[in-house]
Formats: structure tokens, C-alpha cells, sequence
């Protein structure tokens, strides 16, 4: 299971979906997964406009909340340093034919998906959309996974499938922590000995 860890902030891994459901960006020692969406009917090329890049979407997302229909990916450290993953990011809407989903949420294997990382409503009336932007705690090890799902609920049935939820601009972000943090407290302890070896170090 991940444990918690300290916030910073680089991007460890984005989408934009310009160039498919592959990652846009992946910095060095991480691997990501595609998005792909189970429990749900994927539209992609979608003809919706992303924000402003295009967009991934898929529909099916009736009645109330189901865990079993969501976007799924997953980062996978491949390096031998730990990564302290310090956010999620990404853009929600909800889109025609019939009413979209009108609830999502965000949620992680760090607890095997039982608490939302982020919830909320999308607004069908206008079809705005919503800026998630979550702070995560959690330490990314050697060959540890995580992986995120976004569900939604809520959709009518016209037609039969529903509306759509439509997600862009998807980023996780992180830093490589504590080995880096750790090795140079060990040179200033060194360091700091070093000194007072050598008769450096005033003493009051």
C-alpha cells in the first residue's frame, strides 16, 4: 500500500489527447498507461472541443453513481529513485445527446478506490467546465502503480445511453523524494563533521 509523504510540484505525467489517449508527457523513471474507460461507451475522436486541446469522452453514465463505469489510467515507477506525488489535475464537462452526467468523481488504488480524491457536480445548463485540481499525499516507490478512475452519474436515458462526460487536460504531479532530500542532509552532516574536525566551527 502507498504510504503518505511531503507536497512539491513538476508534472509527472499528462494528457491532452491531441495525439490519442497515449500520455502527452511522461517525465524520466515513470511510465503511464493510456486512458481507456470501462463500464462506459467511449467516443474518441469525440466532436466536442476540448479546452482547448481536444478531448476524451465517453457516455452511459445513467442513474446514480456506479463505480463500475469509469476512465481508468495508471503511473507506474520504473526508476529506482521515490516520487512524492503532490497533485492531480484535470478539466470535466458534461455534453448532448440528452442530459449528461450531472456528478463525477476521482478516486485512486491507494485505497482501493474507497475515498473520493475529488467529487463534485457539472452544471448541464450551461455545460461549463470544471477545473479539478486536487492535492495528493501520497510516495510513489520503486515499481509501485497507481492508478485513477473519474466516474460520473446522473445522465437521462436520451437517447438510450445518455450524455456525455467529456475529461481533458489531465495531469499528475510529483517529485522525486526523499532520497534527494536525504542525501544532501547527509553532506551537510558531513560536511558540518568535516568542520569541526578541522577546528572550522566557532564555539561560544
Amino acid at each position: 500500500m502507498l504510504t503518505q509523504a511531503a507536497t512539491a510540484a513538476t508534472v509527472l505525467a499528462s494528457y491532452d489527447f491531441a495525439d490519442g489517449l497515449g500520455p502527452t508527457s511522461v517525465t524520466d523513471g515513470i511510465s503511464a498507461s493510456g486512458v481507456s474507460v470501462t463500464g462506459a461507451t467511449l467516443i474518441f475522436p469525440t466532436l466536442y472541443g476540448g479546452n482547448p486541446s481536444p478531448a476524451v469522452a465517453a457516455r452511459n453514465w445513467l442513474g446514480g453513481r456506479n463505480d463500475n463505469r469509469y476512465y481508468g489510467f495508471s503511473i507506474t515507477n520504473v526508476s529506482a529513485a521515490t516520487f512524492s506525488l503532490n497533485g492531480i489535475t484535470m478539466d470535466l464537462r458534461n455534453e448532448s445527446p440528452g442530459t449528461g452526467p450531472t456528478g463525477f468523481a476521482v478516486t485512486s488504488s491507494a485505497d482501493g478506490f474507497q475515498t473520493d480524491l475529488a467529487a463534485g457536480t457539472l452544471d448541464w445548463a450551461t455545460r461549463a467546465w470544471v477545473h479539478v485540481d486536487q492535492r495528493l499525499d501520497f510516495l510513489l516507490g520503486p515499481g509501485q502503480t497507481l492508478e485513477f478512475r473519474v466516474t460520473g452519474w446522473g445522465a437521462n436515458s436520451v437517447p438510450p445511453q445518455g450524455g456525455h462526460l467529456v475529461m481533458d487536460n489531465v495531469a499528475v504531479t510529483a517529485i522525486p523524494e526523499p532520497a534527494v532530500h536525504l542525501a544532501m542532509a547527509g553532506l551537510a552532516v558531513v560536511s558540518l563533521l568535516l568542520r569541526r574536525r578541522n577546528g572550522c566551527v566557532s564555539r561560544r
